[in-house]
């Protein structure tokens, strides 16, 4: 939905928002305000939806296609979905994709970024897009 493009230009380039907070992709309430919960969608463990019945707090919940909205298109150019987290208890929830490494570093600080900017680093062209929906707000 727009709502992931727009939130998430607000949370990549608006200065008023606190990264540190690591803001909810649907609302831009600080964490843990909002809390988003991962289930498998399908036959494969590698595809995912939201647990809308237990993701709570966000007065922005709405359902989205998960498999869409991962990947940046000229349509939908946020890529900014919960994530599950590889190092916290697998019953905690998500972790927004643009507040990756922000939770690394608070929650996992011995952990090597590196090894995870693939997540966490955005395309030339998510990046380009996303600075558009900022401008055009």
């Amino acid at each position: 939905p727009t709502i992931l493009s727009h939130i998430g230009s607000h949370i990549l380039h608006d200065p008023t928002i606190d990264r540190s907070t690591q803001p909810c992709g649907l609302c831009c309430r600080p964490w843990p305000m909002c809390q988003f919960f991962l289930k498998k969608s399908g036959s494969t463990a590698n595809t995912l939806t939201l647990n809308m019945a237990i993701s709570r707090g966000c007065p922005n919940l709405v359902y989205f296609s998960y498999g869409t909205a991962e990947v940046s298109s000229g349509s939908s150019p946020s890529s900014n979905v919960p994530l599950k987290c590889v190092y916290c208890d697998p019953k905690d929830p998500a972790v927004w994709r643009y507040n990756y490494k922000e939770h690394l570093i608070q929650y996992h600080p011995t952990v090597s970024l590196e090894k995870h900017a693939d997540v966490f680093t955005l395309s030339a062209a998510e990046e380009l897009a996303m600075g558009k929906v900022w401008e055009a707000r």
